[in-house]
C-alpha cells in the first residue's frame, strides 16, 4: 500500500503549498525598470503587463523560469527598480501552466523552491478541489 500512501502524501503537499500561496496575492516582476530606477512599482495586471513578465532561471536546472515572491521586501532583493503585478495563486499557476516557461520559480520561508508545469498543474488542480479531497 506504499503507493496510496505516497499518492495522499502527494496530495497533502501540493494542497499546503496551494493554501500557503493563496493567502495573499503574489507577486511577478515585468522585465520593464520602475520609472525612478530605484522604488519598485506596482502596475495593472493587463495584457500588456502580463506579456513582459520577467524570464529567470533556475539554478538548479539552468532552465528558464516564472519567478513570483510572496512581498515586496523579497521582490526588492532579487529585483531591485522593477514594475510587478499582483495576481492571485490560482492565476499564477494556470499563467504558469499554459507558459512557455521550464520551471515555476518561488521561495517559501526563506527556500528557494521550483515546480515543473505538471507539478503546478497538479497543485492547481489539488487546491481547486479544496480540503474535501484530502
Amino acid at each position: 500500500m506504499a503507493g496510496a500512501d505516497e499518492a495522499a502524501e502527494r496530495r497533502k503537499t501540493a494542497w499546503m503549498i496551494y493554501d500557503y500561496l493563496s493567502q495573499e496575492p503574489l507577486l511577478l516582476p515585468l522585465a520593464v525598470p520602475a520609472p525612478d530606477g530605484d522604488a519598485i512599482v506596482e502596475v495593472p495586471a493587463n495584457e500588456q503587463a502580463l506579456s513582459n513578465i520577467a524570464i529567470s532561471v533556475d539554478p538548479k536546472s539552468g532552465t528558464s523560469a516564472l519567478p513570483f515572491f510572496l512581498d515586496a521586501e523579497a521582490l526588492a532583493a532579487r529585483f531591485p527598480g522593477c514594475r510587478f503585478v499582483r495576481l492571485p495563486a490560482d492565476k499564477v499557476l494556470e499563467l504558469f501552466v499554459a507558459s512557455r516557461y521550464d520551471a515555476l520559480f518561488y521561495a517559501i520561508d526563506g527556500r528557494w523552491m521550483s515546480s515543473s508545469r505538471d507539478e503546478a498543474a497538479y497543485m492547481l488542480a489539488v487546491g481547486r478541489e479544496g480540503r474535501a479531497g484530502l
